[in-house]
């Protein structure tokens, strides 16, 4: 079916496109062929006005040269003149209907340029949706994969209930004397299947909010020509190191300022929305080196905190109260909420980055910008509840 549509909306949109040209094409023919109409009467029109002209010379010299016919002359003369007069007038006449086409050619020309610029404007927001449709499409089947295994893990865990209820059964069935404790038994049995319930609606719904803010920053970085890609399955941003810092150093760049200033605003634009804050629980601001060291200390204590100090230095520039205020336009209680919510760490080069099985040391030189619901931070609670 999916197939289906794509093939029926390619087709009318190359029959848009084809009859827009199309209709383009006559257009402009219709105009051509109104100006050389309008020309070739010009044309005429001036020869008629030679011809009368070179009549009235003649009747002007024959009235020169006969004195004796002089009322003929001057009749001849009157009428050549008439003629003279209703030449120009008629030229006067095509050379203003020739101004008018060359108007109305001039503003058909607008008229095919503002079609030509809305017809690429549609052209592009053509491109933008259909790459917005294949990130939806992507985001789709990412869903549906969890949903497929959370749907295989309740069934897992209902075959478990049907097999606990069987026992459950059995030993009702042997302990008749024991009424108390077949009691506490069921007892037992009804709040595991209720909390496999609420931690199965818990996780999906938990899935569910991630996913749209995930596709939110996509849309909205997307949107305001921000060049950098989000993590699809847990939402984080990599910002590239040798942007905010010059090597070994812990200071911010004027670049990487600019940068956080374009993107912190439509990131937190987002993330601190009356839609999605009441589940954000914290932002985490990672910082991560390469695995170079310097000589005469230790490789690992050195890089963990010289990216601890670059987290540090990314998490001073943007709690800045002044900062918050003017650049990233939060009110009182945002800026309340967005300190609580930052934390700033250092990874070392405990997660390095490889290309083809070598260390890519520009790529492992970065920061990371994470988000944490508040639902993630009883997973571990809820797969023990899963799990057991």
């Amino acid at each position: 079916m999916k197939r289906y549509r794509k093939q029926t909306a390619s087709s009318s949109n190359g029959s848009f496109w084809l009859s827009f040209s199309d209709m383009m094409s006559v257009l402009v023919l219709i105009f051509i062929f109104v100006i050389f109409s309008m020309m070739f009467t010009l044309n005429e029109q001036e020869e008629k006005y030679k011809q009368a002209r070179d009549e009235y010379l003649i009747a002007e010299a024959r009235a020169k040269a006969s004195e004796e016919s002089e009322q003929e002359m001057i009749i001849l003369l009157s009428e050549a003149e008439k003629k003279l007069e209703n030449a120009e007038a008629q030229l006067s006449e095509a050379e203003s209907k020739l101004l008018v086409v060359q108007a109305e050619l001039q503003e058909g020309r607008t008229i095919i340029l503002n079609l030509r610029n809305e017809n690429a404007s549609m052209s592009q927001d053509l491109a933008l949706l259909l790459q917005e449709k294949q990130m939806l499409e992507q985001n789709e089947a990412t869903l549906n994969a969890d949903i497929t295994r959370l749907q295989q893990e309740i069934a897992r865990r209902r075959s478990e209930y049907d097999s606990l209820s069987a026992q459950y059964a059995q030993l009702s069935y042997e302990s008749q004397n024991s009424t108390a404790l077949i009691s506490q038994y069921r007892q037992d049995l009804e709040s595991t299947q209720q909390q496999l319930n609420e931690a199965t609606t818990q996780l999906e719904q938990m899935l569910g909010v991630k996913t749209q803010i995930i596709r939110r920053l996509s849309t909205e970085l997307k949107r305001q020509n921000i060049s950098v890609e989000v993590d699809q399955q847990t939402g984080a941003i990599v910002l590239p190191g040798a942007m905010l810092f010059d090597s070994g150093q812990v200071d911010l760049k004027d670049s990487g300022k600019s940068y956080l200033d374009r993107f912190l605003p439509v990131y937190l634009g987002v993330l601190l929305s009356n839609e999605f804050k009441p589940y954000i629980a914290e932002i985490v601001i990672e910082g991560h080196t390469d695995s170079t060291g310097r000589a005469g200390t230790d490789a690992y204590l050195y890089n963990l905190q010289l990216s601890q100090e670059r987290a540090l230095a990314v998490a001073n520039y943007v709690l800045d109260n002044a900062y918050m205020r003017q650049t990233l336009r939060l009110s009182t209680q945002d800026r309340e909420t967005f300190r609580r919510m930052v934390t700033a760490a250092g990874r070392s080069f405990s997660s390095l980055i490889y290309k083809n099985g070598v260390e890519d040391k520009e790529a492992s030189r970065r920061v990371e910008i994470k988000f944490n619901l508040v639902d993630e931070e009883s997973v571990s609670t809820i797969s023990k509840i899963i799990n057991n």
